[in-house]
Parts: C-alpha cells; structure tokens; sequence
C-alpha cells in the first residue's frame, strides 16, 4: 500500500520543499523578534510531546513575563483568542486548554495567523518578555529565535516518509531549521551507546545539540473534581478512552491491568452519543471496583459533556502526564534555553 503512495509523497515533498524555499531565500517573509521567542514543533503528524514541551518550559521559565500562543487545532472558533480557565476545548482547542489548566498564571492564546497573534498579545500586554509558540515548526511566517524540534525514541524521523506515504509533514532535512532537538519517550535508563546510535541516526549539525526526555505518569484524577484522586492499582477492570495520535505510552504504563480500550482519532470532538456508548460499554465491564481511564488531553474535550446529569457519576479519571528531561541532559538543556533567553 505505501509504495502505491509513492508518488503522491513525491508530489507532496515538492510542494513543501518549494514552499520552504520561498522562505529560506526570503520571497516569502519571516517574522523575527528583539525578545525571546521560543518556537516547539516537529517533522512528524503528531504524538511527539510538544504540549508538555510546552508546559516543561513555561514552568522552567516562571518569574519572567510569560506568554503562549498556540494555533488552536480542532476549536470551533477562529482568530485572536484569550484562553481562560474556564474555556472549552471545543472554543479554544484542547492543547491551549490544556496548558492553561497546567500553567493558570500564564497568559495563553491562540490564532492561527502567528503573526497577527503575537502583535495582538504585545498589544495587551506590553510587558511580556518571553513568547512560546507552540506546534511552530512548519509556521514560517514567525521566526523563533530558538526552535526545539521533538522526535520520539523509537520513531525517529529520520526513518520516515513525508506525506502520505509516511507521516512527515516536510522532508527530515527540514530538521537543521532546529536548534536544539529533544528525543521523547525515551527509556528512563537509556545507556550511553543508546544515546550515540540516535544522534548518529539524526546526523545533527554543528549549531545543534541533543537531549533525551521520557514520560512521567502520575496519579489518576476525576474529571471536572480535581481533590477526587484515586491510585491506579485499586482499578479491577479499566475502560481506556484517548483520542489522541498515540497510545503506546499510556498503553505501557497500564500494562498489568484489565483493560478494554475505545480509541477515537486524534482530536476527536466528543458528543453526547459518545459519551452514551462510553457509558454502556462500562456497564458491560465484569463487576468489581471499575473506572474510566483517559488522558489530560481527552479530559478537556470530555469535561463539558460530563455536565449532562445522566453521565455525571460515570468515574472518568485522567491519568497525570508531564515530561521529564533524563537526569544527565537536565541541567545542561535549562542551561541552553537559559543562556538563548540571557542574550536578550
């Protein structure tokens, strides 16, 4: 079936590579910034941990004056947009919610035109210092000052095709647009010639350094009831619900337990029907002490659903989730993001 898309991809690949040219000759504009601008992306369609890239950052960063501008993928709403604690998902997109839940302090936003964006946040605030964008990477009408390019551990880009033969939006040599490159969902013991093989694979350049993160995944906490935390382990039998790219993480840290698993596609805008068809496959779980599992993610597009009163006492949790960097790359990635925002 893939060599059947072979064609389509070529097709795909000159149309990117063309469009990124404009750019780098400077036919079509960039727009760069005298503060720190600090863009978060990747080569691939999804599932590579940029949202909490995005959050790891704003919490390494507080004490400045801080502001996040996302695109705003899946909302039903378009233009420059304030998000609020008490915005949905559906409003504002379910990463930017997200973020805002994680990071409240922050000023977030979205809009799909970046550059409008960021003029509209220095409008309202003029003392904001310090800009992340957030899924920038193919954006080129804004110019970060410093773009993290995410690939996780056992997906590189470097082993894939563009579009839709493979699942990279541009060509991996797009990659030397990145500044530093963070490998996601590493092992939390991954040796040093694990290391090496990697950064051989991705043939980095001299202006780039390498770091490696995993995933953390922490306690279970009710939607919509933020004090109802519950462990794991006490879950007989689990319904898994994520419309998310991918699940092999969340699917890993459950190995062990009972699990049935309704999968959506990422992004997916939840309905009533769905919520219904939730409700009654849990009912169909063998008795014993049951719950609802899904991500942080899923939660923000499921929570204004979970108002319903037929659907209120379903025990849906979402599993905590942030990333890590590995113990040996910590301290030296703050230093790099650091001495990038100290130039300033």
């Amino acid at each position: 079936m893939r060599a059947l898309l072979i064609p389509f991809a070529i097709i795909y690949h000159l149309i990117t590579a063309f469009r990124n040219w404009l750019y780098d000759v400077g036919l079509w504009k960039s727009k760069s910034y005298d503060f720190p601008v600090i863009g978060v992306g990747n080569l691939k369609t999804g599932g590579t941990g940029k949202t909490p890239m995005a959050i790891y950052l704003l919490n390494h960063l507080k004490g400045r004056d801080l502001a996040m501008l996302s695109r705003g993928y899946g909302r039903r709403t378009s233009g420059f947009r304030l998000v609020s604690l008490t915005d949905a998902a559906k409003d504002v997109g379910d990463e930017p919610a997200l973020i805002k839940t994680a990071v409240p302090s922050t000023l977030v936003a979205v809009d799909e035109n970046r550059v409008h964006g960021v003029t509209s946040i220095l409008k309202m605030d003029t003392t904001i210092n310090t800009l992340i964008l957030d899924d920038v990477f193919q954006h080129r009408a804004v110019n970060p000052g410093h773009m993290i390019l995410l690939t996780v551990y056992d997906d590189l880009y470097v082993n894939d095709l563009v579009l839709p033969a493979g699942s990279l939006r541009e060509s991996s040599r797009g990659a030397s647009r990145a500044n530093t490159i963070v490998v996601t969902k590493c092992p939390k013991d991954l040796s040093q010639q694990q290391r090496n093989d990697v950064i051989n694979k991705l043939s980095t350049q001299a202006h780039q350094e390498v770091f490696f993160a995993f995933e953390e995944h922490g306690q279970l906490r009710r939607v919509g009831q933020s004090d109802d935390v519950v462990d794991l382990s006490s879950a007989d039998n689990i319904l898994l619900v994520t419309g998310i790219a991918k699940t092999d993480s969340i699917l890993k840290h459950l190995h062990g337990q009972k699990i049935e698993h309704l999968k959506f596609r990422d992004h997916h805008a939840f309905t009533v029907q769905n919520v219904k068809s939730m409700k009654a496959q849990f009912e169909q779980l063998p008795s014993g002490n049951n719950l609802i599992v899904t991500t942080q993610k899923d939660a923000q597009r499921l929570q204004s659903l979970l108002q319903n009163e037929n659907f209120a006492k379903l025990p849906i949790y979402a599993i905590e989730h942030q990333m890590e960097l590995l113990s040996t790359d910590r301290e030296a990635f703050q230093l790099r993001i650091d001495e990038y925002i100290n130039s300033h």
